[in-house]
């Protein structure tokens, strides 16, 4: 494929209604994502160019795969009557923060995030990516990715007027407070905070940090998973001893973002650049989303515990990404148990004031569009360990953002009170935003 590619062609384009396609019985047995793609365009109606027809300028913010409607089902946690009925009871009074709930936007998301019956729900949305007006057809039915689009500004800004178009359509409210999200919660909608995955579309602009505070920004990640001029990706730095930390304009960054109130994240950094940006941010810090080196120390979309102790130590938050081979080495079918089993580990370690949980994404984009990015060479494509994708039509009750609830099931499973619950399903994440943003 050339670097402009069509987003529905290759493996993502999975069970599309419009198209009359259904999601074979081998999906969900996890076969390779190619059989998979043939298999799809055996049965698919295909325009001109041998793309997924949707009918002229159809959009595709429609669900096509599975994993986007399947209601999660109650994970058998072995839990008695009296257990299930307390985690119901709990799950009324959670209000959820999710930190980073999806890189993308379908018709069921948001749906998906209520049918929880918490208290409020909400959490982190990334923008900027590639261009959720791309994903979702608004120029019509062939939505090209170009890579030169992705973390750029204008993406960012396409992205921001995007979802708050939405906002009119959608049982969502765009927050940038704690109070936002409280009131999301009043309305019965759901809290949706904006957050880059990249410093790159700053363009070393320290005036953009403020510009976008007031856009609607509230968290920022110093760099992907490449290397950048603020310091080091988790890509590129799995041998410790190349890993440069935070560069002194990383530091500068810091200090605008400290000023600009708003979190300094370091999901996709590398680990002196986590320890790094703890040490100098002078407010708490978040690692917004990734996994536990000590449980998967070949991925490196991990982190070890150690170096998030150092962001525990200064106020800070782990969130726990819901991706399976970052939960244990090896893992490519997972389910929500090893996901509990994973933030059980990290709070044992961190203590239960400082350990959340993200999702991450259940993709409408297909996992081939979303490798051309320059952040996804091959090597790190491999590195990751997907050989099953969507991840999430596999993950048995954590398929979507309807499995919030299995979490709460879970560690009542696990003998959590009440209040510590509270904590790691949103309120630690919560409390991070009221005091720095």
């Amino acid at each position: 494929m050339n670097s402009r590619r069509n987003f529905l062609k290759g493996i993502g384009a999975v069970g599309v209604a419009t198209a009359g396609v259904a999601v074979s019985s081998g999906a969900l047995a996890g076969v390779s994502s190619k059989a998979f793609a043939a298999d799809l365009t055996a049965k698919a109606k295909l325009d001109e160019r041998g793309f997924i027809y949707f009918g002229e300028e159809k959009n595709v913010q429609e669900d096509y795969m599975k994993s986007m409607t399947m209601r999660a089902k109650p994970f058998d946690f072995g839990l008695s009557a009296e257990q299930e009925a307390k985690a119901s009871a709990i799950t009324s009074r959670t209000m959820v923060f999710d930190g980073e709930f999806e890189v993308d936007y379908y018709k069921s998301l948001f749906p998906n995030m209520l049918s929880n019956k918490a208290k409020a729900v909400g959490g982190s949305m990334t923008l900027g990516v590639m261009g959720l007006d791309l994903i979702n057809g608004r120029s019509g039915n062939e939505m090209e990715v170009v890579p030169t689009d992705w973390f750029h500004m204008n993406t960012l800004d396409r992205d921001l007027e995007f979802v708050k178009q939405m906002e009119a359509n959608e049982p969502i409210k765009i927050c940038t407070s704690y109070d936002d999200y409280m009131q999301a919660s009043r309305e019965g909608k759901v809290g949706v905070f904006f957050d880059v995955q990249d410093s790159k579309w700053l363009d070393n602009d320290f005036d953009r940090v403020k510009e976008y505070k007031e856009k609607g920004i509230h968290r920022m990640q110093l760099t992907y998973n490449s290397n950048n001029h603020l310091g080091g990706g988790c890509m590129d730095t799995m041998d410790r001893s190349r890993d440069p930390g935070v560069t002194g304009y990383g530091r500068r960054f810091i200090d605008a973002m400290n000023e600009a109130k708003i979190l300094v994240d370091v999901g996709h950094c590398s680990p002196n650049t986590a320890v790094d940006a703890a040490t100098h941010s002078k407010s708490p810090i978040i690692c917004s989303h990734a996994g536990i080196r000590d449980l998967a120390p070949s991925n490196p979309r991990t982190h070890w515990l150690a170096d998030m102790k150092k962001v525990a130590d200064k106020g800070g938050v782990f969130g726990i990404v819901g991706v399976p081979g970052a939960l244990k080495d090896g893992l490519t079918v997972g389910n929500v148990g090893h996901f509990v089993d994973a933030i059980h580990f990290a709070v044992n370690y961190l203590g239960v004031d400082h350990v959340g949980f993200a999702l991450d994404q259940v993709q409408a984009a297909s996992f081939d569009e979303f490798m051309t990015s320059p952040d996804w060479p091959k090597e790190a494509v491999e590195a990751v360990n997907v050989d099953v994708w969507p991840w999430q039509q596999n993950f048995a009750g954590m398929e979507n953002q309807s499995g919030y609830f299995n979490l709460v099931r879970g560690l009542v499973g696990k003998g959590y009170s009440e209040a510590d619950i509270h904590k790691v399903m949103g309120g630690n994440m919560l409390r991070l935003i009221k005091e720095v943003c």
